[in-house]
């Protein structure tokens, strides 16, 4: 086992509602797991409610339209999901792309 394993890279904070955690990695492929790839790139970290090591939590994502950090929280700030690109947008970023239908 590698001495950095789930260790922290940084800590991921929503750039809307200011929720923060560290998180163990940003990307599509979480650590300690197989045939699993992400959609998009994102945060997120080993699930702490969990004694297997395979299991993960999605923190947030950047939106594609302005790039600010935010976490998939079911309140104001959390991001929709656009199947059709697989990419993330902030549902207030919504009314200023009109290419974005969500």
């Amino acid at each position: 086992m590698d001495s950095s394993e789930g260790a922290a890279r940084g800590v991921f904070t929503c750039e809307l509602c200011e929720l923060s955690s560290p998180y163990t990695f940003y990307g599509q492929k979480p650590p300690n797991t197989t045939g699993i790839v992400l959609l998009e790139e994102c945060y997120g970290m080993r699930d702490p409610f969990s004694p297997e090591k395979e299991k993960f939590l999605v923190l947030g994502s950047k939106c594609c339209v302005c790039n600010k950090t935010v976490c998939v929280g079911t309140g104001h700030c959390g991001v929709r999901w656009r199947e059709q690109n697989h990419q993330r947008y902030l549902f207030t970023d919504r009314k200023g792309n009109q290419n974005v239908i969500i």
